[in-house]
């Protein structure tokens, strides 16, 4: 992965959003790692304290969302129009 974690409010640039390609990396990190959930509780109260970082691909009809914690690590990830949510840890 191509990522340093930073401090989510830290007004440094290196603070900046994701890459689209960042965020694809991130998102098959999790989902190779982590596990498949259907628990629409779990994964809302994971992610609750998270920053969402999407990636928009024009020649993909779904979307891809990364949630990272304070620290700038990932957490979870998901796909909302296949109904695919994954959770690392």
């Amino acid at each position: 992965m191509n990522i340093t974690p930073q401090p989510v409010n830290s007004s440094e640039s290196a603070a900046t959003p994701l890459t689209n390609a960042q965020i694809d990396d991130l998102y098959y990190h999790v989902c190779q790692h982590g596990k498949m959930t259907d628990n629409d509780n779990r994964f809302f109260l994971a992610v609750a304290k998270t920053e969402e970082e999407t990636a928009f691909f024009p020649d993909a009809p779904d979307y891809y969302s990364v949630f990272i914690n304070e620290e700038r690590w990932p957490v979870a990830a998901a796909a909302p129009m296949d109904n695919l949510y994954h959770l690392l840890g």
